[in-house]
């Protein structure tokens, strides 16, 4: 027979108490509006308002879900601001919206009245599918009304078919009409703290703008600023230069292309020229639909960059258009409107201010700095005493001065010759050009030179280039110049060089300028030639001063980093190289490493060390055997010479690490020009750096060996006074990756049980504990050492033959070791240890690393004999633990839920079923569950006996172990959605050596049982199956109470009434109550008339409406008549007075 769910297990209340408890109803729901009412006068929390409505309206109507969509009048579209009891749909996040126009909620808007439907999914008026897709099957919406206007929905829906009663409508009406003017106050308070947030941010930005008077800053700061009032992906300024309109800053998409944009004021399309035309804000929405003919100019950038919507602010002072204010949003099609508008013209009059006084400031900065020029080139002449700010300041004290493009300036040779050597201004191709190579002095002078010094003594100007004759000055024609001066620089009667000014445009200069030029220009050569002299004279005492400092700084470090560091900067300081290298020699094999450098990369750096350069190899074998500083111009075309990368420079210098017991080393420098005082102070540089480079090598030594024996000690009083196995294993990695300075170091652990290695501990360089490899395969690197017992060594891995064997994966390790951890000849793991470049292991670090790994197997060893013993106390700990919170209570259900979480809880397995058998129908039935599996499989699932792992179990009343159920043929996954099992272990439930169920324990980690877990869990098992055997008796007696209990009640009723109706009534209902079924029914026999009559009913859910009025001739009901005896029937459908195929479904034959 089909169940029913009970409202009400008693029967039908008197007239006066059902009055009574409407009158109840009523009161509460009169309550739930006060609730409403109270909260709309005392919140502005639209969230707050809407969220109680929603509440109070599901209480009340009891229903299931409902929602509040609210009118968005610039959208004119409903939109979804809060739902509640929604089983799969989130229209909220999802931002839903319904056209005012359209839908049931349009239709309450529209019409003011309660919409209601009982069968949405055939409903045409229902305009978003998603609610057919959420199942929602009956929904009443009411519109919500403040100050004569709707401005919102108040929806409640229900999952089952229902209708909605005039009372509940009324309800649902009332609720909306009071949290209508709530929303609507709300509103308007979201608005006035808008507009008051707005007005806070508007001055924020007007303080800010007003703070500051520099052009590039302030437009910076009306993008950003306008992209963060309005929430925007853009900001473009356009600024009014002449008849064109200029894009001159931005932020956002489309910036470099905006940057530079230049429009004339004519284009009638662009919609910055329509805005300063028009002086009022424009805004486009949805511009990607717009027809092509009504896009804007530059519509491509549109496009390009997927503007949506886009807002032009005019940039006005007073009524003079200044630019305008371009806002662009790519995300929203209708993101603008009014009181965008009218917010963006306030920012528009205060950027235009700003920009309007950073102009002027510009403009009067400009006038200052021409009133200072003359000032700056006599500062340059007598303030400065470093030659090139002198050159740097006074030719661009003269472009200023006299408004011109470009000046450079020329020094000459021994050989009358002019080298190019610093230019300001406008920068040209040619002077790149210029710059390799000396020139000719005819190429620059604009007349020819004569053989006297009068001649070259003397400016010249020329007041348009294109009317020199053919052939004079062609570089000032080559620099595109118009007016062109050549300026002489003397100094003590010596002819230095020349100056060279130009202008694009003609007569910049005149003859008349020509004293003053000279005049300058003597100024300039005489303040040049001082900062000369006193630059020599500093570079000779600083270079003293330097050594003095450098030997001191090198005798007070002891590490040889930190000197190799000194000898590198203070070469820099020397000769100001681009590239350098500090060469040691090895001491195994005379080859050459590079210690320390500047200006190459890791990856070179590598290379040059992979190619085991001899200290005597080339060239170098002059510099090793003589001492000497060795210096190659041409080194591209030597061939015996020995670069530091594949790029071989124009020069290279080799300086010699002399000690007193030979070279140990080389300073090699890239295309560096050295003298012989530079030669000698970089001589000076390396004997101070070799002295220094022995004494931190011998005491590197003496302090590695300390540690060694620190850490040795370290590590053996940890072992000695740990059985924390990861405590002396992490103690161990970074004792190692201390005293090795390696990449990373790892121990892997053999596990006996499944036979293969596994990953124990990890340390690396930066502080990371990721493992090389999860899971060593059984023929790589690390399995190798372990089967060997003996350490391994890869010193190059580029060179090794298979680098996967390695199982190094993606790391850019280069060297790689391996050794045993062993133990009375017994291998329990392997230390491994890898550096990010090549590496040589020395015979120290060998002997070192295998102290380490010996400590290390004997900390394994000590830890896993203490592990065993530990795991099988706390294991027998844990079975009590358990069996207490199970057998803490009688009841069955409750004392195998209990048992099945403290199973999962104590002993930490991802899930744990309780199977109970049912004998009658050969299964197995789960009766509790707990962990990750709870969700999938519920109570009641059956299995039969002998089919998978629990009921193979249940057959052979055997424990049984799988520790790989991908191998096991009797694993059955009871759900395709469950998470992958990797191993199962199911223990029988035994009571006098019958299997009374099943406990099944499931892990995602394969190998996850040992013997240990099956005794746990055998003993626990045993001891449950008391429990549910004690469980079992006390239901059992308990029912036989409640039923003596209601047998004795029915009799005294019996006795005490001689009402029929009320002896049936009382019998049903103890029945009912007893038997927990469905319904009861008792029909009385007739003979007079030879029928049955009903003589009364009861449901579960109240009702008492027989199934039949009269039962079949040849049913049960008449069976039982006949015979006289109770007929039981456990499986109506098979039985043979159900045959027939006359019962209805529900019914009694």
């Amino acid at each position: 027979m089909a169940g029913f769910n009970a409202d009400s297990t008693h029967p039908a209340n008197p007239p006066g108490e059902t009055r009574l408890q409407e009158l109840q109803q009523r009161i509460a729901e009169f309550q739930a509006l006060d609730r409403v009412t109270v909260l709309v006068t005392q919140s502005l929390d639209l969230d707050e308002v809407m969220e109680a409505a929603l509440d109070v309206a599901l209480d009340l109507l009891r229903v299931e879900a409902g929602a509040i969509s609210l009118v968005d009048e610039q959208k004119e579209a409903l939109v979804f601001r809060a739902q509640k009891g929604w089983r799969h749909q989130d229209f909220v996040r999802q931002g839903v919206s319904v056209p005012l126009h359209q839908g049931l909620s349009g239709l309450a808007v529209r019409t003011g009245q309660i919409v209601v439907t009982g069968d949405v999914s055939n409903d045409p008026r229902v305009a978003i599918p998603a609610f057919r897709e959420e199942g929602i099957q009956a929904m009443a919406l009411a519109p919500m009304r403040a100050r004569g206007r709707a401005v919102g929905v108040l929806g409640v829906m229900s999952y089952e078919p229902r209708t909605f009663t005039e009372h509940e409508t009324a309800i649902l009406s009332s609720i909306a009409d009071r949290i209508g003017l709530a929303i609507d106050n709300a509103r308007l308070y979201d608005e006035a703290l808008d507009r008051e947030q707005f007005a806070t941010a508007l001055g924020r930005v007007a303080l800010a703008l007003n703070s500051t008077l520099e052009l590039p800053r302030v437009l910076d700061l009306i993008c950003r600023e306008s992209i963060s009032l309005f929430d925007l992906d853009g900001a473009f300024v356009w600024l009014v230069e002449g008849d064109r309109l200029v894009g001159i800053a931005g932020e956002g998409p489309g910036r470099d292309a905006f940057l530079g944009m230049s429009l004339p004021l004519s284009e009638q399309k662009a919609l910055g020229v329509r805005v300063i035309q028009e002086a009022r804000p424009i805004y486009l929405n949805a511009v990607q639909q717009m027809p092509e003919a009504e896009k804007p100019a530059n519509r491509h950038l549109f496009e390009l960059f997927n503007v949506q919507s886009i807002l032009g602010v005019p940039l006005l002072k007073g009524k003079r258009p200044v630019g305008a204010l371009m806002l662009v949003d790519a995300r929203h099609p209708d993101r603008f409107g009014a009181r965008d508008v009218e917010r963006a013209a306030l920012l528009g009059t205060q950027a235009a201010l700003a920009i309007e006084n950073a102009r002027l400031y510009a403009q009067t900065q400009r006038r200052l700095q021409e009133q200072s020029a003359l000032h700056e080139v006599a500062v340059a002449t007598r303030g400065l005493l470093n030659p090139q700010a002198v050159i740097e300041r006074g030719l661009a004290a003269l472009i200023a001065l006299f408004e011109l493009d470009m000046a450079a300036l020329f020094f000459m040779d021994r050989q009358g010759r002019l080298i190019p050597h610093t230019m300001r201004g406008a920068s040209h191709r040619e002077w790149e050009t210029l710059r390799r190579k000396p020139i000719p002095l005819r190429s620059l002078l604009l007349s020819p030179p004569s053989d006297s010094n009068k001649a070259r003594h003397t400016a010249e100007i020329a007041e348009d280039v294109e009317a020199l004759p053919p052939g004079a000055s062609p570089l000032a024609r080559q620099m595109g110049m118009r007016t062109m001066a050549i300026l002489p620089l003397v100094a003590s009667g010596r002819l230095l060089g020349f100056v060279s000014l130009g202008a694009r445009r003609p007569a910049a200069l005149n003859r008349k300028d020509i004293p003053l030029l000279e005049s300058l220009s003597t100024q300039l050569a005489v303040a040049i030639e001082n900062a000369r002299l006193y630059e020599q004279m500093e570079r000779r005492l600083e270079e003293l001063s330097s050594l003095s400092r450098v030997s001191a700084a090198m005798n007070r470090a002891l590490s040889l980093e930190e000197i190799l560091t000194i000898v590198l900067d203070e070469a820099q300081s020397l000769i100001h190289y681009q590239t350098a290298a500090i060469l040691l020699r090895r001491e195994e094999d005379e080859t050459l490493y590079v210690a320390a450098a500047r200006g190459m990369s890791q990856e070179e750096i590598r290379r040059f060390n992979r190619q085991q350069i001899s200290c005597r190899q080339g060239c170098l074998a002059q510099v090793w055997d003589q001492g000497s500083c060795l210096e190659i111009d041409d080194a591209r075309h030597t061939p015996d010479v020995v670069p530091l990368t594949s790029t071989v420079p124009p020069r290279l210098t080799y300086v010699p690490l002399r000690t007193e017991v030979g070279v140990i080393g080389l300073i090699v420098l890239d295309d560096v020009s050295t003298n012989e005082a530079t030669r000698h102070l970089l001589l000076s540089l390396a004997d101070i750096a070799a002295a220094a480079i022995r004494k931190a090598r011998l005491y590197g030594e003496t302090e590695r060996r300390v540690a060694e024996l620190t850490a040795l000690q370290e590590v053996s009083l940890q072992v000695t006074s740990s059985l924390d196995l990861w405590t002396v294993l992490e103690t161990i990695t970074q004792s190692a990756l201390k005293l090795t300075q390696a990449q990373t170091v790892q121990i892997y652990l053999y596990d006996p049980q499944r036979e293969r290695l596994i990953f124990g501990t990890a340390m690396w360089a930066d502080g990371n504990r990721r493992p090389l490899v999860g899971h060593p395969s059984r023929d790589g690197f690390i399995a190798q050492v372990a089967h060997t017992g003996h350490p391994d060594f890869v010193e190059e891995v580029a060179r090794y033959p298979d680098p996967d064997h390695l199982e190094i994966g993606q790391h850019p390790l280069q060297a790689l070791a391996g050794f045993p951890l062993k133990r009375a000849d017994q291998v329990l793991g392997v230390l491994t240890i890898a550096y990010g470049e090549t590496h040589r292991f020395s015979d120290d670090e060998v002997r070192m690393l295998n102290l380490l790994a010996d400590q290390a197997a004997i900390a394994v060893d000590h830890a896993r004999l203490f592990a065993l013993e530990s795991r099988r106390s706390a294991h027998m700990a844990l079975i009590n633990q358990v069996a207490r919170q199970a057998t803490a209570t009688l009841d069955l259900g409750r004392l195998l839920q209990r048992a099945a979480q403290a199973i999962r809880t104590n002993f930490g397995r991802f899930h744990v079923a309780l199977f109970l058998m049912d004998e009658e129908r050969d299964h197995v039935v789960l009766r509790a569950v707990a962990g990750g599996h709870a969700d999938l499989i519920q109570p009641g699932y059956e299995l039969p006996v002998g089919e998978g792992i629990v009921g193979w179990v249940a057959q052979r009343g055997e424990t049984l172990v799988i520790n790989d159920v991908e191998q096991d043929p009797r694993y059955r996954p009871f759900s395709p959605e469950q998470k992958v099992i990797r191993s199962e272990m199911a223990v029988p439930l035994k009571l006098a050596g019958q299997v009374i169920g099943v406990l099944d324990v499931q892990d995602l980690e394969p190998g996850a049982f040992d013997e240990d877990h099956v005794r746990a869990l055998e003993t626990l098992a045993d001891q449950l199956a008391v429990a549910i055997d004690n469980a079992r008796l006390y239901e059992e007696v308990r029912r036989r109470l409640t039923e003596l209990s209601a047998l004795q009640e029915v009799t005294l009723q019996i006795t005490a009434s001689l009402d029929v109706h009320t002896v049936l009534d009382t019998i049903v209902r103890h029945g009912l109550s007893i038997t927990k079924a469905d319904n009861v029914h008792i029909y009385l026999y007739d003979e007079a008339q030879g029928r049955f009559t009903i003589g009364t009913a009861l449901w579960q859910d109240g009702r008492r409406t027989p199934a039949v009025k009269e039962p079949r001739p040849h049913g049960l009901t008449s069976t039982v008549q006949r015979t006289g005896r109770p007929l039981i029937i456990n499986d109506a459908p098979s039985h043979p007075l159900f045959q027939d195929g006359k019962a209805p479904q529900w019914e009694l034959p």
